[in-house]
C-alpha cells in the first residue's frame, strides 16, 4: 500500500540569492513523516486482517464439516489456531475433530489446552470436560463414540462462533475514534465483562495477564497490566483478549455497542 501526501508550494516571489535554504527543512521532514504515516497504517490495519482472516477460516470450517469433510475442516481449524494460538473455542472445536477422527489422545490434550485460556465461561469449560471423558472412555474401551450428536453440536458451535467474531469485527469497524494512548500506567483498575449468557459460581482467572480479584453475576473487576498506550480513554472502551499480544488488540470504541459483542474468551475493558 502506497502513501502519497500533497505537499503545497508557493512560487509566487523568487528570490535567486537564497533559493532553497527556508524550505528545504519542511521537504526532508514531509518525506521522512510520509514513510512513518505509511507504517502505522499498515500496523494498525494488521490485527484487523488477522483477526479477519481467522474468523474466514473458521467460517470455512464450518462449511467443510456441514459437507462432512473433516479432515478438511480440521485442517482449516489448524490454519485458524497458526493466527489465534490460545483461542479456547477454536481448540475445543478441533479437539472434538480429533476425537471424530480417532485421535483421542490429541482431542483430550486439546481440550485441557482449551479449559486453562477458558477463563469465566462455564459453559465452554463443561464441554471440554465431557470431551476429555469422551476421548478416555473411547480410548479405554477402543469403541469410537457416537458421533451423531456430536455432529449437529460441533456445526452449530461453529456456525455461533464464526457470528461472535463477525459481531465483534463489526463493532470494532463502527469506531473511528483512534486509540491516543491515555492511560493510567502499566497496570490499571479496570472494569472487565466476559461475553457469557450465564453467570459464574466459582473464580477462576485466566491464563496470563488478567487475574480475577472479584467474581459478581455477569461481571467482573480486574487488575489488567496493559501496556503503555494500550488503556481506553475515559468513557470508552475496548475489546481484549488475553491471549493475544496488545498490538493485536481491537481498537478501543463506544462501550454501548461493544459490551454486547464480545466473543468467547475475551474482556471488555473500560476506561
Amino acid at each position: 500500500m502506497a502513501c502519497f501526501t500533497a505537499v503545497p508550494f508557493e512560487f509566487s516571489r523568487v528570490r535567486p540569492l537564497m533559493p532553497t535554504k527556508s524550505f528545504l527543512p519542511g521537504l526532508i521532514l514531509v518525506f521522512c513523516a510520509v514513510p512513518s504515516l505509511c507504517s502505522v497504517a499498515a500496523e494498525r490495519s494488521a490485527p484487523a486482517q488477522s483477526n479477519s482472516a481467522s474468523t474466514t477460516l473458521i467460517e470455512t470450517a464450518s462449511r467443510q464439516y456441514e459437507n462432512g469433510q473433516l479432515d478438511q475442516a480440521a485442517a482449516t481449524l489448524e490454519r485458524a489456531l497458526h493466527i489465534q494460538p490460545n483461542n479456547p473455542a477454536t481448540l475445543h472445536y478441533l479437539g472434538v475433530l480429533r476425537l471424530q477422527q480417532g485421535q483421542y489422545q490429541q482431542a483430550e490434550t486439546l481440550a485441557a489446552r482449551s479449559n486453562i485460556r477458558v477463563g469465566r465461561n462455564v459453559e465452554l469449560r463443561n464441554r471440554n470436560f465431557q470431551l476429555i471423558q469422551a476421548a478416555q472412555q473411547a480410548q479405554s474401551s477402543g469403541t469410537p463414540p457416537n458421533a451423531k450428536e456430536d455432529l449437529v453440536a460441533v456445526q452449530k458451535g461453529l456456525e455461533e462462533e464464526a457470528q461472535r467474531r463477525r459481531e465483534a469485527e463489526m463493532a470494532v469497524a463502527e469506531q473511528s475514534t483512534p486509540d491516543t494512548g491515555n492511560d493510567a500506567g502499566n497496570l490499571a483498575r479496570a472494569e472487565a465483562y466476559r461475553g457469557l449468557d450465564a453467570p459464574s459460581a466459582g473464580r477462576a482467572g485466566p491464563e496470563g495477564k488478567l487475574q480475577m480479584t472479584n467474581v459478581e453475576p455477569e461481571r467482573a473487576y480486574a487488575e489488567v497490566e496493559i501496556p503503555r498506550g494500550h488503556m481506553p480513554r475515559p468513557g470508552k472502551c475496548r475489546i481484549w483478549f488475553p491471549d493475544r499480544p496488545a498490538g493485536h488488540q481491537p481498537a478501543p470504541g463506544k462501550c454501548k455497542k461493544l459490551r454486547h459483542r464480545v466473543p468467547p474468551g475475551a474482556y471488555l475493558v473500560r476506561g
